[in-house]
């Protein structure tokens, strides 16, 4: 059973290797490991029930699932890049349980997110996703896509359907537009969607910026 789910930024400033004399990642590292903490002892805590009770004994927080786009063709071995952040970001957040890594390509069919979904789905036990992953890379002249202005709807639409948990608004994202977008959360986002069949009991948006052109979100559900 997924117990709740949280989206952080997927920018790579946030691993410590990119630190020199300056951290240009740590408040996004520091704000991204406090919320999932945050959602790890709010998922780990016992269930209550309407009356106050403590619900069914479910043997409490079983694993983290990281849920994380990459390329078809990797261009490196160091693996994708979400799953290296969410590493860091366990890290940070002293996780000590199991954790399960499933990765989609960025540009996946809808045949391959419900594979993925469905390795989700199929894992035993009480879990939290960990989804790095962010919007459009157009908002800006200097962002890496250059400027688009189809951006600012496309990104609008994601921070809607994730605020709402509105599960068929991710699943109805553009693969084509995300791509000319230089989206590279697309695939993760309708994953996320595909784990949650039967809705979400919270939703929303914790933060968001695009301080370099790129849509970064904190958001949370719960269920």
């Amino acid at each position: 059973m997924i117990a709740g789910a949280l989206v952080v930024p997927g920018a790579l400033l946030q691993l410590p290797e990119y630190a020199g004399q300056t951290d240009p990642g740590a408040a996004l590292r520091a704000r991204s490991a406090a919320a999932l903490r945050d959602l790890l002892e709010v998922a780990s805590s016992p269930r209550r029930d309407a009356l106050g009770d403590d619900g069914p004994d479910d043997g409490g927080l079983a694993r983290v699932v990281v849920v994380a786009g990459a390329e078809r063709a990797p261009r490196h071995t160091k693996g994708a890049a979400g799953v290296r952040i969410a590493r860091v970001l366990l890290e940070e957040a002293a996780w000590r349980g199991a954790v399960t890594e499933i990765t989609v390509e960025v540009d996946a069919t809808p045949v391959e997110v419900e594979h993925a979904a469905a390795r989700v789905r199929a894992l035993p036990g009480r879990a939290v996703l960990l989804v790095p992953a962010d919007g459009s890379a157009t908002r800006t002249e200097k962002a890496p896509g250059f400027y688009d202005p189809r951006a600012e709807h496309f990104d609008e639409e994601v921070r809607r359907a994730l605020a709402e948990g509105d599960i068929q608004a991710l699943a109805a994202l553009d693969a084509v537009v995300a791509e000319e977008l230089w989206c590279t959360g697309r695939a993760a986002f309708q994953v996320l969607g595909r784990c949650f069949p039967d809705g979400v009991a919270t939703a929303e948006v914790m933060w968001r910026d695009d301080p370099y052109g790129v849509e970064y979100l904190l958001a949370r559900w719960t269920r």
